[in-house]
């Protein structure tokens, strides 16, 4: 079987009326995972529908795409079309940080989560087997409009939403293995994990419920028909505060997911050296909050007192450096209307008094 890498390239603007659009503006065949053969094929896209100014680009944590970056950062400052000489062009994908959070957690509970799929996938395999199975639930009243979904192995909430439904029939799974010998028997077989047992059901129920608030993140940051980049900062600070308070628990389980997450989330987030500062300039823009003391004070509970007030300067600095930028680009043409609209006015006043004259 042949597997062949395609790119996605899609854009995010503004049009004069502020209204947020998403178009995508490239689907193609990739020869190469070179980060600067990616590079050139993006090039070749923006040159296509002549984009030449591009704020940032926002990719995953991919080895390639960091020279992908590099050779975007090169050909933008060669052409002079760069903001900020690309200082900001990076922006990690928020959604792929919070799947490297939770991936390794996962993985830890891989035979009960791989038991419990391996039920869904037996009952789901026959049409018969759906019916007996909701006769179960029938007779066990379970009163759930959610029928066991079956989770891409690749996508961490899918599997979220597959253990929070498959949970709650629980009871169901005990009774259709009574009624059905085939079920212990297909699932105890070499080639699959075995039957979920009482252990793998109550990880069942316990991690759903420690994945919900990334679930609900990944949704609220996912939004593409409205600005998301404002609440990034209140996001990852929630989740900063929620890891911290679990390094607490005296849940063992929850804890130690805790100290796991935590140290991938310092390594994407914690370090205000290498994160994209915009992140943080974005809550600035929001006019209710701007540099206020609420930044301030989130910044230091993120970071500690001393380098969060390192952010916060930052944040400060940054804001400074592109309104400069800003002027630079516009002021002398804004210059020059305004000139031209006070020699129209002059030259209007001049044939008004003439004509009263």
């Amino acid at each position: 079987m042949q597997q062949q890498s395609y790119m996605c390239v899609t854009a995010h603007f503004l049009d004069t009326d502020w209204k947020l659009h998403k178009r995508i503006i490239g689907f193609f065949l990739i020869s190469c995972r070179n980060g600067e053969d990616i590079g050139k094929d993006i090039e070749r896209c923006l040159v296509y529908w002549g984009l030449e100014k591009v704020l940032s680009i926002t990719a995953d944590d991919a080895s390639a795409n960091d020279g992908t970056i590099s050779y975007m950062k090169m050909v933008m400052n060669n052409a002079k079309t760069s903001i900020a000489e690309g200082q900001y062009f990076h922006m990690r994908c928020a959604t792929h940080v919070i799947n490297l959070l939770v991936s390794d957690f996962l993985r830890e509970l891989d035979i009960p989560v791989q038991r419990v799929r391996a039920a869904v996938r037996f009952i789901r395999n026959s049409p018969s087997r759906i019916t007996q199975f909701k006769r179960c639930a029938d007779l066990e009243k379970v009163d759930s409009k959610a029928f066991l979904p079956l989770d891409v192995c690749t996508k961490w909430n899918s599997t979220y939403l597959m253990l929070k439904t498959a949970a709650t029939y629980e009871k169901v799974f005990d009774r259709y293995g009574d009624d059905d010998p085939y079920f212990a028997t297909e699932l105890n077989s070499e080639e699959e994990p075995g039957v979920p047992e009482a252990a793998d059901w109550e990880y069942a129920r316990k991690i759903p419920e420690f994945l919900e608030p990334f679930y609900n993140l990944t949704v609220r940051v996912s939004a593409y028909n409205r600005c998301t980049s404002r609440i990034f900062f209140h996001e990852i600070a929630d989740v900063y505060i929620l890891l911290r308070e679990w390094c607490e628990s005296t849940d063992a389980l929850r804890k130690e997911m805790a100290e796991r997450m935590i140290a991938k989330y310092n390594k994407y987030w914690g370090d205000h050296e290498s994160f994209n500062i915009l992140i943080f300039v974005a809550v600035a823009l929001d006019p209710r909050y701007k540099l206020s003391d609420y930044t301030r004070f989130a910044t230091s509970e993120m970071f500690g007192e001393i380098k969060g007030e390192e952010v916060w300067k930052k944040m400060s600095e940054t804001l400074d450096d592109l309104f400069k930028e800003y002027g630079k680009m516009y002021a002398s043409s804004e210059k020059k209307e305004m000139e031209s609209d006070v020699v129209q006015g002059m030259s209007l006043m001049r044939s008004l008094i003439a004509k009263r004259m």
